[in-house]
């Protein structure tokens, strides 16, 4: 699919952490992918050299649910702009925890620190303009740069984190994903549960927001 990618995750002072993530791209065309690495390619965001972009299931996921659509969400950006911001990954800081995590080769994952309370998220950029964007960037908030590189397009891809904007519906959210999946995780027990939570906006870019399916005490890992 992709030979460059860089991976990353959230960490809290405790020790508690989130999932891997990976950004991919490629060095003979513009096409970018986002996915969890943790938890495999189960869902996954593809944002194409043409401005079609997409989150779709895997093909096993949709081997295991006949009927299931394959896009759970289509849009397109405008390839030619100077400026494009199609999607982010978020680590709520109160998501995170210890336990036992299958392990991965060390591939340079780039871990940002979050407290509980706080939320920190990934956002990816498309950006045509030579003009430098470091300031405006951080007058944003944005204030760690994971990928800065050059696409065959012309374009860079600036891959940059910084603090989210507050997510009020969010507590409903998982809690209702806890209610759902107590029973599952209680019949089939796995060490470090995870879920994604797929979210649009009209005047923003998409989110994978990763979250906690158990609301069990975070584990100290060192």
């Amino acid at each position: 699919m992709a030979n460059r990618s860089q991976r990353f995750g959230a960490v809290r002072p405790d020790g508690a952490r989130s999932g891997e993530w990976v950004v991919a791209w490629k060095d003979t065309s513009s096409d970018v992918y986002i996915f969890h690495r943790s938890i495999g390619r189960s869902t996954r965001a593809s944002i194409h050299q043409s401005g079609r972009c997409n989150v779709h299931w895997s093909s096993s996921e949709q081997q295991v649910s006949p009927g299931t659509p394959r896009f759970l969400d289509t849009w397109l950006i405008d390839p030619s702009a100077p400026y494009a911001y199609p999607f982010a990954v978020v680590f709520p800081g109160s998501e995170l925890r210890g336990g036992e995590w299958r392990q991965h080769r060390d591939r340079g994952t780039v871990w940002l620190h979050v407290d509980d309370g706080d939320t920190i998220q990934v956002g990816i950029f498309l950006i045509r303009s030579e003009e430098d964007q470091s300031n405006a960037l951080a007058a944003a908030g944005w204030h760690t740069t994971l990928v800065h590189e050059r696409l065959t397009d012309g374009r860079r891809l600036l891959v940059v984190a910084g603090r989210a904007p507050p997510m009020p519906w969010f507590k409903d959210t998982v809690r209702r994903i806890r209610e759902q999946s107590a029973p599952n995780l209680a019949a089939n027990p796995v060490p470090s549960p995870r879920v994604t939570i797929f979210t649009t906006e009209a005047n923003g870019p998409r989110r994978f927001i990763e979250a906690a399916p158990t609301t069990e005490a975070p584990e100290t890992v060192g």
